[in-house]
């Protein structure tokens, strides 16, 4: 089920919704590897190859218990909410955690549409005004699908 989340400016009435999370096209385990497959700029497009082709690539509730499996989907695909840092911009992005045997982790790589740098999960939920700097206020949730 995704969720979204509603913003208002209390200085100048800029308002944003941010809609988060997964809907049903993404319950599907197949279904999810074969969007991964046409996402650009997630990670290195022969690293994501070899592991969607591994047949030992699964997802962690997955009732195949292989004992070690090459590849774990820790985390199914979702829409994250990412920011840049330097720009305070934010951005609704992909999302999604896979680990190898050996240690590797495989996640997206984003860059600010603005500045160039890297973004970063957003980890608190205090919004910036885009228009004024002011600190939003935060009218409501959403859920969806």
């Amino acid at each position: 089920m995704g969720y979204g989340m509603d913003y208002k400016c209390p200085n100048c009435g800029y308002d944003v919704s941010y809609f988060l999370g997964f809907g049903k096209l993404y319950l599907d385990f197949k279904m999810t590897c074969e969007i991964l497959s046409e996402l650009d700029n997630l990670i290195n497009k022969e690293d994501l190859d070899k592991i969607l082709s591994s047949e030992s690539f699964i997802h962690e509730s997955d009732e195949d218990n292989y004992e070690n499996p090459e590849y774990l989907f820790e985390h199914v695909l979702s829409v994250r909410l990412y920011e840049c840092s330097d720009c305070e911009k934010y951005y609704p992005l992909n999302f999604f955690r896979i680990r190898s045997k050996d240690g590797e982790i495989f996640v997206p790589r984003y860059s600010c549409e603005e500045c160039g740098r890297e973004l970063h999960l957003k980890k608190d939920d205090v919004f910036k005004c885009p228009e004024c700097g002011e600190t939003m206020d935060f009218i409501g949730e959403i859920l969806w699908d």
